[in-house]
């Protein structure tokens, strides 16, 4: 299990609703924090605009799917776009909202994205930057 996901599950939080605009308890500076600190909020915020049950939305669930995107994508190059997407699916999935056909779709393709992405060649342990996510190697 990578450092992000045994993080994500050994956290304190219950499955308590998401407080609007509240923002995650201070990180410390290691990459691997920044990486899950942007992504958590920017799935926070995406999911708080797309779906319509917002009450159901809590850090759990968020913690879920965002652990589960690290493991899909650990050791990989996957652009921003499909991160979110698997991210986003896999949270329906933990809320237990019904997917679209259109979700189906947007789904395989994230999978498939993922599936495809280069691995990270990267001799130094600190990750890199690419977009708006800091990417660790894990």
């Amino acid at each position: 299990m990578s450092i992000i996901a045994s993080r994500l599950n050994d956290s304190s939080l219950k499955d308590e609703p998401l407080e609007q605009d509240t923002p995650l308890p201070p990180f410390d500076s290691s990459d691997t924090d920044a990486m899950l600190g942007s992504f958590y909020l920017e799935l926070a915020s995406r999911a708080k605009s797309s779906l319509h049950n917002q009450a159901a939305i809590s850090k759990k669930a968020l913690e879920v799917a965002c652990s589960e995107t690290i493991q899909e994508c650990e050791g990989k190059d996957v652009k921003q776009w499909a991160m979110m997407d698997f991210a986003m699916i896999r949270l329906k999935l933990y809320l237990k909202v019904e997917l679209s056909e259109f979700d189906e779709k947007i789904y395989e393709e994230a999978k498939k994205n993922i599936r495809q992405s280069p691995s990270i060649d990267s001799d130094d342990d600190k990750g890199f930057n690419s977009g708006n996510f800091i990417y660790a190697k894990v």
